[in-house]
């Protein structure tokens, strides 16, 4: 028979099981209860289930699941350079608007703004080129994600190899965009000194610059 959980977040990072009484389940859906020593400052998670193992863990995945937003990159270049780039990552609802906001700023594609993706309120992101071009006086670009934060960034890109993509008429390479993942260690207490980062594609564009113009003494 399954029994309702509730479990809050410490400061620490981990999470506490409380105590749960006066349980109450109408048949709207809904599910009433109390419990004490619980802080309405931290998190809480409700979990409905038959088996008590595993349960931080659990909530751990639904905490991810509901912090996740779907947004949208948008790499642009300027109207006028088109070594010029500009980038943002919007949540999916503002997309369109942002693409109008860009455009006004004589920012436009290709490449056009990627498909919907899954990223976490203050995920760190990475910017980083592959191919024949890289960013000038930097290896990559790290910001943080947030919906109601207007994040830009803008930088300029530049061939790796002048002569190597000559034939083709212009410089090859890719745009790539990574989020940070967390490797979370039992203990909870020294998380932030054990963690290490790991990094996951988000999306990537692939982007063409044009040759420039190689003059023979």
């Amino acid at each position: 028979m399954s029994s309702i959980h509730v479990l809050s977040k410490l400061h620490t990072g981990s999470w506490r099981t409380c105590d749960v009484f006066d349980i109450q389940k109408p048949n709207d859906g809904t599910i009433s209860f109390h419990t004490n020593k619980l802080n309405k400052r931290n998190k809480m998670v409700v979990i409905e289930t038959n088996s008590t193992d595993l349960l931080p863990d659990v909530a751990n995945i639904l905490e991810n699941t509901f912090a996740q937003q779907t947004a949208n990159v948008i790499l642009h270049h300027h109207k006028d350079n088109e070594d010029n780039f500009i980038t943002r990552i919007v949540v999916s609802a503002q997309c369109k608007d942002a693409v109008v906001e860009l455009k006004e700023d004589n920012y436009c594609g290709p490449p056009a703004p990627s498909k919907d993706v899954m990223i976490q309120e203050g995920q760190l992101v990475k910017i980083a080129l592959e191919g024949n071009i890289r960013i000038v006086g930097r290896n990559e670009i790290t910001f943080r994600f947030y919906k109601n934060v207007r994040v830009k960034e803008e930088f300029l890109v530049e061939s790796v190899d002048p002569q190597k993509d000559v034939n083709r008429r212009c410089y090859l390479g890719k745009c790539m965009y990574y989020v940070n993942k967390l490797e979370r260690y039992e203990n909870h207490l020294s998380k932030r000194r054990n963690a290490e980062s790991t990094w996951e594609a988000l999306v990537g564009f692939d982007i063409s610059l044009k040759v420039c113009e190689i003059i023979q003494f």
